[in-house]
């Protein structure tokens, strides 16, 4: 196995800045054999996995629902909505709802988006 590369896009911003809940810094690795990101929390290191490991000791998938308005007047809500956007199009995100309505006050439109973003993540201790 090939030793995992760090992704540079913005897919980590886009999970860290939408959530309302205390920002957790993560890295993302592109590790898994259909391109999900495997998601370490900052200062974690990655694991060897070996293809014989108990299923509690082999990776997890995760999914992380988000949702938010997106302002097209504003360059940085166009970036946003293009960074999951492009997320999708890798198959790391899926969109569960998307809205886009006119704003006559903007004379741009405005989107309603819920997402859920993919990510692997090392096994959860068992107690």
């Amino acid at each position: 196995m090939e030793k995992p590369s760090q992704l540079n896009d913005s897919s980590a911003l886009a999970t860290i800045e939408g959530d309302r809940q205390p920002k957790q810094r993560y890295r993302l690795y592109s590790a898994t054999a259909n391109d999900v990101p495997f998601r370490l929390k900052e200062g974690e290191h990655m694991p060897h996995f070996k293809s014989d490991d108990q299923p509690q000791n082999q990776p997890q998938d995760v999914w992380d629902g988000h949702t938010q308005v997106f302002d097209f007047s504003k360059s940085e809500d166009v970036t946003a909505y293009n960074v999951i956007i492009d997320m999708v199009a890798k198959g790391r995100a899926l969109i569960s709802k998307e809205e886009v309505n006119w704003d006559p006050r903007s004379s741009s439109y405005k989107a309603f988006l819920r997402w859920i973003e993919m990510f692997v993540e090392k096994p959860k201790l068992v107690e």
